[in-house]
């Protein structure tokens, strides 16, 4: 086992052997279209997240919401959680695993929130939309192509 090398001009960082790939990345097989399509459309959530919070920030600071105590509260809540999602995003089109397990987690809380919207709040322009996205990400992340490529990484054989 090589030792880890202090940082510094010409060092290595954060890895045990110059042959050793960067932590997280399956370098030897390529990311599944089906990854990265959901990586895309996760990526795509935390964005909307991110640009709901500013807005309702806005709202809350220009007195524009009816409650602002009530816009600020959305506002540091989604701007993290969306912040969150969109990393999750990327981790999966930079073929990261780890960002399947935010994927999934945003994508299984969005369907009550779809199902509400579309079959109790009446709002079914907006909640089927949510409804299909969240279904389309979660079938894409646990398509056999993505399980199997999230599998190649714990050596296990068959």
């Amino acid at each position: 086992m090589w030792p880890r090398e202090q940082s510094g001009p010409g060092r290595l960082r954060g890895r045990a052997r110059p042959d050793e790939p960067s932590r997280g990345v399956d370098t030897r097989r390529p990311v599944p279209r089906a990854a990265r399509i959901a990586g895309g459309l996760v990526g795509a959530e935390g964005v909307a997240g991110v640009v709901v919070g500013v807005v309702e920030l806005i709202r809350g600071l220009t007195a524009g919401a009816a409650s602002p105590r009530g816009a600020y509260g959305l506002a540091f809540w989604l701007i993290p959680m969306g912040a969150a999602v969109l990393a999750g995003g990327w981790a999966l089109w930079s073929g990261r695993r780890w960002g399947r397990t935010l994927g999934v987690l945003a994508n299984l809380l969005l369907l009550p929130v779809g199902y509400t919207m579309a079959f109790q709040s009446h709002l079914a322009g907006f909640g089927i939309p949510v409804l299909i996205l969240a279904l389309a990400v979660l079938v894409l992340l646990f398509s056999p192509a993505t399980v199997a490529w999230l599998d190649r990484g714990y050596g296990r054989r068959g």
